[in-house]
């Protein structure tokens, strides 16, 4: 019933014998056909001590934190009810970073090909430019720069307020410029290869990185709110495999 990932974590805490352990962040996958309601109820007959995240609409699951020792102690109720389907512990992806030093300059650079990420990915002979394409951006959020037509914002980080939405880290600026910068302030030099797009901000980690049931939230929000037409998700782990969770999400 639970992931390689969250066993290792609970056999972790049975061996530390910790007397205090931090609440751990799951996801609970329901089988199809169970009610958000139904869901609610059933962790509530089993659990003591938890809080709900988010009970999904984009997945039959349940975003949620509950004690550790609680999980390990109700396992076997949880693994003889019929409506579950797998409990997964929420993977944390890393935001990308240089673990020894910066690489060399490329020689692909302005000075010698003006907007060289232009022709390596075919975008600059096409007949359009991405006007009327709402694309969100799943990162560290979008810092308001006048090259980037920011039409949404939202923060999914959880504990944070939603309206915080400013990119304190830089990387998801840096995608949404690849993405859509009109290149306004560079005279076109640093032009994005759709700068008609739309793009939504969709805040979902800091300089450490993102948890997965913010990202499934984001997700979620992306599509069913803000009406994305595309999700850009630039980040990963040591293991990039996701999820069923984020497979289905």
């Amino acid at each position: 019933l639970f992931d390689d990932l969250l066993i290792k974590e609970l056999n972790f805490i049975k061996s530390s014998q910790q007397r205090d352990t931090a609440l751990i962040k799951i996801i609970i996958l329901f089988k199809d056909g169970i009610s958000k309601s139904e869901r609610i109820k059933l962790i509530d007959s089993v659990f003591d001590e938890f809080e709900i995240i988010n009970n999904y609409n984009i997945i039959p699951g349940v975003y949620m934190k509950c004690d550790p020792k609680e999980l390990i102690a109700k396992k076997g109720l949880l693994e003889v009810n019929s409506a579950l389907k797998k409990v997964y512990k929420s993977r944390f992806y890393s935001s990308p970073s240089f673990q020894e030093q910066f690489p060399e300059t490329s020689a692909l650079n302005k000075d010698y090909y003006p907007n060289w990420w232009i022709p390596a990915v075919g975008a600059d002979s096409l007949g359009y430019d991405g006007s009327g394409v709402r694309v969100a951006v799943i990162d560290t959020g979008i810092y308001e720069h006048p090259d980037l037509n920011v039409v949404l914002h939202q923060n999914f980080i959880n504990g944070e307020s939603p309206v915080d939405i400013f990119d304190y880290v830089g990387h998801g600026t840096h995608v949404a410029g690849i993405i859509g910068s009109n290149g306004g302030g560079s005279s076109g030099v640093y032009r994005g290869v759709a700068p008609g797009v739309s793009l939504i901000s969709a805040k979902a980690g800091d300089l450490s990185g993102l948890e997965e049931g913010d990202v499934i939230d984001a997700i979620e929000w992306s599509v069913g709110t803000a009406n994305a037409d595309i999700i850009s998700m630039s980040f990963g782990d040591n293991y990039p495999i996701a999820s069923d969770p984020m497979i289905l999400a």
